[in-house]
This record gives C-alpha cells, structure tokens and sequence, in this order.
C-alpha cells in the first residue's frame, strides 16, 4: 500500500541541532575536533546552535552570536561585530583585551 505522509513537519530544518555546551570537555584537541565537525556542519548548510562560554572559540567557529546579559539585555549578530572588547567587558563586568594571532582573534582578561 501507499505510505501516508506526515501532516505536520518539524518547525526546524532536518539538519540542525542544538548543543549545550559542546566545549566542556578536558581534552584540547576533543573540543577543537567537536567545535570543526560543528563548523563543518554548519558550512554544509545545517543550522548549528551551541551554548558557548569563550569568546576566543566563540570568535574562531560562530558565524553569529548571542550575548546575553545578567539584566535581561541581549546581543545579537555576526560574530565580528558583537564580539568586541566594549561588549565583552560589559558582559563580564571585567576588562577584556582582544589580541590577534595571526587571523585568530583572541580575548583575554586584562
């Protein structure tokens, strides 16, 4: 017989997916393979959403972030316009410097 097909599709793209903090793990080179197959992923088209606390790997793999503030305040946009030293210093209530090593941006606390 003829299969039925589904009424309702998924209110998401078949290839995404969603990862809470993909990053915490202790192994370097594990999280660098983790965060390029991500990338990989994403650069194929799937839609990637990662819960990411450095904002050096955040810098290095997102197209987009979302920074989101204690107060209820919220940033969102490509990567290299929300990830600034003004933006991440108000978000950590801390001073941050970005550096550049090579083409990698790198933020450290000062």
């Amino acid at each position: 017989g003829k299969r039925a097909e589904p009424r309702n599709k998924p209110p998401f793209p078949a290839q995404s997916g969603l990862f809470g903090q993909p990053t915490a793990v202790n192994n370097v080179e594990t999280l660098l393979s983790v965060l390029e197959i991500l990338r990989e992923l994403a650069t194929r088209g799937a839609t990637i959403i990662a819960s990411v606390h450095d904002p050096t790997l955040a810098a290095r793999f997102a197209d987009r972030v979302l920074l989101l503030f204690g107060d209820g305040r919220w940033r969102l946009g490509d990567a290299r316009e929300v990830l600034t030293e003004q933006s991440l210093t108000e978000l950590y209530a801390t001073p941050i410097m970005e550096l550049t090593l090579g083409s990698r941006r790198v933020f450290a606390n000062i």
